[in-house]
């Protein structure tokens, strides 16, 4: 932005996020991996299903479900037989997936700000694999709480989510997340004080 704006007093004021209240329990034969959002071309939907049909080669029990819906729903849910597609859901219901996945996919092709769902499944303790060229990927340290891969790369998508159905990967992931993600950040009163304070930065002098 600072290439664009002449302005210095650029201001970042993080969106309030949903915070998931029911905490992840670890369940060692639990091999679901999950995506939240629009169903379209530039959300890498179908990178996230081959991936999982991929990773199925190794681990067999792994299970892809898309929660949403979009323009190329039809299209993948005929391709993909073995990846589950079930629609728009509640916000209480997309905190019961991710109470019960064993990981969150964001696996967008094109630049993406924030990115809710991630700070969402970080709050209800839910490791993230996510697309280097999204903002929600500086909530990732990679290889601590997630891993991070670049869009289109098939493979390495593939490879991060086999290593996450390790279990002492898995739970490596869980304990820096419940020790180091700040959910009180994001919730709606933190946010609003946010806000306040940058409508006061702006309008000084």
């Amino acid at each position: 932005m600072r290439r664009a704006v002449k302005s210095k007093k650029i201001i970042r004021v993080d969106n309030p996020v949903v915070l998931v209240e029911k905490k992840k329990d670890f369940l060692p034969e639990n091999y679901q991996f999950i995506y939240v959002g629009r169903v379209s071309e530039e959300k890498g939907v179908e990178l996230f299903c081959q991936a999982i049909e991929q990773a199925k080669e190794t681990v067999q029990e792994i299970e892809g479900i898309v929660i949403g819906d979009g323009d190329k729903r039809d299209e993948l849910e005929k391709k993909f037989k073995s990846v589950e597609f079930v629609g728009w859901k509640t916000t209480e219901q997309v905190q019961e997936y991710m109470s019960s996945a064993r990981a969150l996919v964001f696996p967008s092709k094109w630049y993406e700000t924030f990115g809710l769902t991630v700070a969402e499944a970080l709050s209800a303790g839910l490791p993230c694999i996510v697309s280097s060229v999204t903002v929600a990927a500086e909530n990732i340290l990679d290889g601590q709480n997630g891993l991070i891969f670049k869009p289109d790369d098939l493979n390495k998508l593939t490879e991060c989510i086999v290593s996450v159905c390790d279990d002492e990967i898995w739970e490596n992931f869980h304990d820096v997340i419940s020790n180091e993600f700040e959910s009180e950040y994001y919730n709606l009163c933190n946010y609003s004080r946010r806000l306040i304070q940058a409508y006061c930065i702006a309008t000084e002098g």
